[in-house]
């Protein structure tokens, strides 16, 4: 397994990580472009390619990926850290983001963790609603006898 180093140009942003980290975060899409389904594709865009300088040694190789950089970086920490950070994990629209990353890349992990990021909003935010009352309030009258007035 080559563990060298690759740039990933995502939306054009540059991104540096390993071959290793890919291949083993158990996104599909890179498992299959970085193995031997990817090893067989004819020129595509989205294929590890050798670099522009045409320097064929392992582990110098880029790849293309049209998608949001802000949204990739965040996929890239998870793959590394087995952990959405925190950030993501508070904001409920980075999540519903990471989840359409997550299903482009074929990553079950990460769509897993959303899910349960998600539910943990979910729960503070019913935990943070305001119980409703049950007292009832209610209407009483009042009469006050003016006992200090003069009747002249």
């Amino acid at each position: 397994m080559d563990d060298g180093r690759i740039i990933l140009n995502a939306g054009g942003r540059i991104f540096e990580t390993t071959a290793l980290t890919l291949k083993t975060s158990g996104a599909g899409y890179f498992e299959a472009l970085l193995g031997e389904t990817g090893a067989r594709l004819p020129g595509s865009k989205k294929r590890a390619r050798v670099s522009e300088d045409g320097d064929d040694a392992p582990g110098h190789r880029e790849i293309f990926i049209d998608r949001d950089p802000d949204v990739f970086a965040d996929v890239l920490r998870f793959m590394r850290t087995s952990r959405l950070p925190a950030a993501a994990a508070a904001d409920a629209h980075r999540l519903a983001d990471l989840k359409t990353e997550s299903q482009f890349l074929a990553y079950d992990a990460l769509l897993n963790a959303c899910d349960a990021a998600e539910a943990a909003l979910a729960a503070a935010a019913a935990l943070a609603a305001p119980v409703p009352c049950e007292e009832k309030a209610e209407l009483k009258m009042f009469c006050v006898e003016g006992g200090d007035e003069d009747d002249d």
